[in-house]
């Protein structure tokens, strides 16, 4: 076999190994969910589970009709409150677009490393190993899969 052939398998179940994902492609592995705004989601949904699961706890002490309009009250407001936490997860995930799109990160090329470095707290810095280099496109490796940087389309920093 040719070694282009051997490199172009991975000898994991004899799968095709993926190869040449774009720099769009390695935008989920620096995506980054600030933790104030996750700690926020997480305290509105365990707010919301606790106002659903509240009035079982106390169901001697209503009748039915009570039991039901306190459940369904709590309910609409749990209701609520996941969707201000929806909002806040689809504002991240804007956010995190658009720092992307508007290239709030830096590229710098050093030997056999290229690191990627956020100038947003929507991103995240990440270091990836180079693999090859041809025609203006640094093919980058990270977790056995293969990424192509077109340093035409990127501003790339050589130190």
């Amino acid at each position: 076999m040719h070694v282009d052939m051997i490199q172009s398998y991975q000898f994991w179940f004899w799968l095709p190994k993926k190869k040449g994902q774009t720099m769009q492609e390695l935008f989920p592995l620096i995506q980054n969910y600030p933790l104030t705004q996750i700690i926020i989601i997480g305290i509105l949904i365990l707010i919301g589970c606790g106002l659903i699961i509240k009035p079982l706890f106390k169901i001697h002490d209503y009748d039915g009709r009570k039991l039901v309009a306190t459940w369904l009250s709590n309910t609409c407001i749990a209701l609520i409150l996941c969707l201000i936490a929806m909002f806040i997860i689809y504002n991240i995930e804007n956010k995190q677009k658009q720092a992307f799109e508007h290239k709030d990160y830096t590229i710098i090329k050093e030997d056999n490393k290229l690191k990627i470095n956020s100038n947003s707290k929507y991103l995240k810095s990440k270091k990836f190993s180079i693999y090859s280099e041809k025609d203006n496109i640094i093919e980058v490796k990270y977790d056995d899969l293969f990424y192509k940087i077109d340093e035409t389309k990127e501003t790339i920093i050589e130190k």
